[in-house]
């Protein structure tokens, strides 16, 4: 979680959303920050990952991976993970405009007080125009 803190930092003109796509032994098989600003409103970091695993893969169920992401994933992105049949998600700070409850199997808090004060930050800097 820490790394995708970290490269999460790197994107200055977007929401500081990094997620990873992990193999069952842990090892990074995709990843991807939130594009929204820079291609369109629905290029979130977790769609993306989805996006390139299933193209490499060549087919749509990615219930053999791990999903981390640095904000629990938005409603969109819950049904996309849905459609995937992709049930191992880890997050990091939770999602505050999410209408819809995540999944059980779903675990979020994790390395809650970092993630939350990227996010934070990250909002405050829209409010003093930073962040377009």
């Amino acid at each position: 979680m820490r790394y995708a803190f970290q490269l999460s930092k790197k994107y200055t003109q977007e929401v500081p959303v990094y997620s990873l796509i992990l193999n069952r032994e842990g090892k990074i098989i995709a990843e991807s920050a939130n594009l929204v600003n820079k291609i369109d409103v629905t290029a979130h970091a977790e769609k993306n990952v989805m996006l390139q695993v299933a193209q490499y893969e060549g087919y749509r169920n990615l219930s053999k991976y791990i999903l981390l992401s640095t904000l629990e994933p938005c409603d969109m992105c819950q049904e996309i993970c849905r459609l995937h049949c992709l049930n191992q998600v880890y997050f990091s700070a939770y999602n505050r405009l999410k209408q819809c409850m995540s999944p059980k199997s779903w675990i979020g808090g994790i390395l809650l007080d970092e993630g939350s004060q990227i996010i934070k930050k990250c909002f405050l800097n829209c409010r003093k125009g930073k962040i377009k």
